[in-house]
C-alpha cells in the first residue's frame, strides 16, 4: 500500500503584528544620527514599523498627543522629561535600559591645540566635561549632540565638541577623546492617555 502526501488546502503568509504603528523621537537632523535614534532603531526593531525623529522631544509628544504617532521615546536624561510624565495627555507605559553610541570629544583642527575658544555640548553630556584634557575658554550649550559639532562642520576655528561617535564618523571628524564607552541608559515609553 503507498501512502499519499496530505496537500495543504490554504496558505497564507503571516506579517508580524507590530506594537507600535510608530515611534517618535529626537532627531534634529535627516540622518538620524541621535543617541535616542540609535537605541530606539535597535529596540523598536520587530516592535514598530517605523521611528519617526522630530527638531525636539515636545514636537515629537506633540505627535502623539496629535495622533501622528503611536509612542514617544524619550532618554532618562533629557532635563525636561518630567514634564511628559505630568502631561494630562501622556502615560508612561514602559522603560527599559539600553548602551548609548559611545560620548568623544571632537575639535574643529583634529585636537592639535591645546587650548580652545568654545565647547558646544548637550545638557545632559554637563558632568563629562570635567574629563576633557583640553582648555576652553567658553561653553555654549547645544540642543543635541548633532547641534554640538554644527561649528566645527561650518568650519568655525578654536572649536571643541561633545558628541555621540555617530555624528563624529558621519562628519569625518577625529575623535581626540572618548569620554564614555557605552554607556547604559534608561529610555522611557509613552502613549497617548486613553479617553
Amino acid at each position: 500500500m503507498t501512502e499519499t502526501a496530505v496537500r495543504a488546502a490554504y496558505h497564507t503568509r503571516l506579517l508580524p503584528r507590530y506594537r507600535y504603528r510608530s515611534v517618535a523621537t529626537l532627531a534634529d537632523e535627516p540622518e538620524g544620527l541621535t543617541c535616542s535614534v540609535a537605541v530606539g532603531t535597535e529596540y523598536f526593531a520587530g516592535l514598530a514599523e517605523r521611528l519617526s525623529g522630530y527638531p525636539s522631544f515636545e514636537l515629537a509628544a506633540d505627535s502623539v498627543k496629535r495622533r501622528q504617532e503611536d509612542a514617544l521615546l524619550v532618554p532618562g536624561a533629557y532635563a525636561e522629561v518630567r514634564g511628559f510624565f505630568f502631561d494630562p495627555e501622556l502615560v508612561a507605559v514602559g522603560a527599559f535600559l539600553s548602551r548609548l553610541p559611545d560620548m568623544v570629544l571632537v575639535a574643529s583642527d583634529g585636537g592639535k591645540a591645546d587650548s580652545y575658544r568654545r565647547l558646544c555640548h548637550q545638557p545632559a553630556t554637563l558632568r563629562l566635561l570635567d574629563q576633557i584634557d583640553k582648555s576652553f575658554d567658553e561653553v555654549l550649550p547645544a540642543t543635541s549632540n548633532t547641534t554640538a559639532v554644527r561649528d566645527i562642520v561650518q568650519g568655525r576655528p578654536d572649536t571643541l565638541a561633545v558628541t555621540n561617535r555617530l555624528v563624529a564618523e558621519h562628519h569625518g571628524l577625529d575623535v581626540v577623546q572618548v569620554l564614555a564607552r557605552g554607556t547604559s541608559m534608561a529610555f522611557i515609553v509613552f502613549e497617548r492617555k486613553p479617553e
